[in-house]
């Protein structure tokens, strides 16, 4: 509505202004014939009234809505954003432009969200470089660290295999956390997913045999509800949804704790939770959850696992399903679940 009065104001203005320089122009024709002592007749005075009147009106109105400013600034800005400054706004420049005409809005706001867009990317990337630097940092500096104390030749053989285990278990953690980062890469290609109809029951119990071990070793006790179900996606990118919340939870499990995983279906949709009872989160925290390298508990080492990546994985393996949604309930204390629901096929 503001627009629309606006807009009315400006072409109300536009005619005012149009007379105005009408009327002026028949006052300055007449006052230089009556200067000059010239008399035209009345066709040609009235000619040379619309010619000055036409000029003048088209220079002031090239004063109030010069277009050449407009595409200046915009080269400017586009200029500042090739050589990565996005703050550049248009909106004071052109504030006058979208209320005259509704393409220059659209552009010009087009254009604005481009720079935004831009600058949001760039600070993702910023951040990013500065996120993988600090995690690679750590098991770099163990590696250092464990590499000379291994050279010295007074260390007996006892203590050069513990520095070895300790140089092998960190060049894997840097090897996973490249495997994860190239997963993401990949998926952020919005990569074709090789969508077939699969078992997602007969998969989790695969997944689950896998941590059957590791479960035991942590005294962790499972408790199961599974419903067969089947649904059409790529096989192998839910493998690792279901390996890394699994993974996330037992990490998170004391000893003596329960595990709880369910799968149900209900009008047309399935859905898997799983639960821990561990420390559970902050709302800060569950809403950051799935932020590359975050990681809730801030005390996490290499000793107890864990990039701050495999969370990401899920959400974006998620994401590039399209019709999976992933949620997080979570109170401190008293343990998370997160919960993937999806169509049954």
């Amino acid at each position: 509505m503001k627009r629309k009065v606006i807009r009315i104001g400006i072409h109300i203005a536009t005619f005012i202004l149009a007379i105005s320089c009408f009327l002026f122009s028949y006052w300055l024709v007449h006052f230089l014939l009556n200067s000059f002592n010239l008399e035209l007749n009345w066709w040609l005075s009235q000619t040379l009234v619309t010619i000055v009147g036409f000029v003048a009106t088209s220079l002031i109105g090239r004063l109030f809505v010069n277009e050449k400013t407009l595409f200046v600034t915009m080269k400017r800005m586009l200029k500042e954003m090739s050589q990565g400054n996005f703050d550049s706004k248009t909106d004071d420049m052109g504030r006058f432009f979208r209320y005259v005409d509704d393409d220059w809005d659209d552009f010009l706001k087009q254009l604005n969200q481009t720079s935004q867009r831009l600058k949001e990317m760039e600070t993702l990337k910023q951040r990013f470089i500065s996120d993988v630097s600090h995690e690679i940092r750590s098991p770099l500096t163990s590696i250092i660290g464990f590499t000379q104390l291994a050279k010295k030749e007074d260390e007996d053989s006892d203590k050069r295999h513990y520095y070895l285990d300790n140089i092998q278990q960190e060049s894997l953690r840097l090897s996973q956390m490249s495997d994860s980062l190239l997963r993401l890469a990949t998926l952020e290609e919005e990569r074709v997913l090789d969508r077939k109809i699969f078992a997602v029951d007969t998969q989790i119990e695969h997944v689950l045999s896998v941590f059957d071990v590791q479960l035991k070793e942590n005294d962790i006790i499972l408790e199961t509800v599974i419903t067969p179900c089947k649904y059409e996606g790529d096989e192998h990118l839910m493998y690792q949804v279901w390996q890394n919340l699994i993974a996330n939870a037992i990490r998170f499990s004391e000893a003596g704790s329960t595990l709880s995983l369910v799968m149900t279906t209900d009008e047309g949709l399935w859905s898997v939770e799983v639960c821990d009872t561990g420390k559970g989160m902050t709302p800060e925290q569950v809403n950051r959850i799935f932020e590359r390298f975050y990681k809730a508990d801030e005390s996490r080492t290499s000793s107890t696992g864990g990039s701050g990546l495999g969370l990401s994985i899920v959400a974006k393996i998620i994401e590039c399903h399209r019709d999976l949604t992933i949620s997080v309930e979570s109170e401190e204390y008293r343990g998370t679940c997160f919960k993937v629901t999806g169509p049954l096929s």
